[in-house]
């Protein structure tokens, strides 16, 4: 992620909570949802995912922009990993 990227992410998604979710259908497969925390009673389908690599590189995405999140997916080590992929960012950008 680049300096311009986090700008263009903290613009759209800034003073926001986003919720990193994931649905699971009747036959067992998980669908990853990333929505606000305000407007949750309505699924966008836009904010569905089936791959779980490109849900977590838009998550990890949201995190190292600095985008307050609450998380139901993903394990505490990932969320560490993240965090210090985020202080390497913010050391390079300093």
């Amino acid at each position: 992620m680049n300096q311009a990227r986090k700008e263009e992410i903290q613009q759209e998604y800034g003073g926001t909570v986003q919720v990193f979710d994931v649905i699971t259908s009747y036959d067992n497969h998980e669908i990853y949802w990333l929505h606000d925390e305000v407007d949750n009673t309505k699924i966008n389908p836009d904010d569905l995912y089936v791959d779980e690599y490109v849900f977590e590189d838009d998550c990890r995405e949201l995190y190292l922009a600095g985008i307050e999140f609450k998380n139901y997916v993903f394990e505490d080590d990932t969320i560490e990993e993240w965090e210090k992929e985020k202080r390497d960012l913010e050391e390079l950008w300093s």
